[in-house]
């Protein structure tokens, strides 16, 4: 999920479908943090790593929170 990114051009470029709405919590084995939007920043780690399923891995691409 990228609310910034245009689904058209993600298809096209990257050939990934991005989710249409923030997606529900517990349901990943990995989340991927690429981009430091403010939406994110405003989710904080915690809640990102919600996303997850326990023992899921946060990668934090750009370094946008502490370790």
């Amino acid at each position: 999920w990228d609310p910034w990114a245009d689904p058209a051009e993600a298809e096209e470029e990257y050939v990934i479908t991005p989710l249409a709405d923030q997606p529900e919590t517990g349901q990943y084995d990995a989340v991927i943090l690429a981009v430091p939007h403010r939406e994110f920043l405003a989710m904080g780690p915690d809640r990102i790593r919600e996303l997850g399923t326990p023992g899921a891995v946060l990668f934090d691409v750009k370094s946008v929170f502490e370790p």
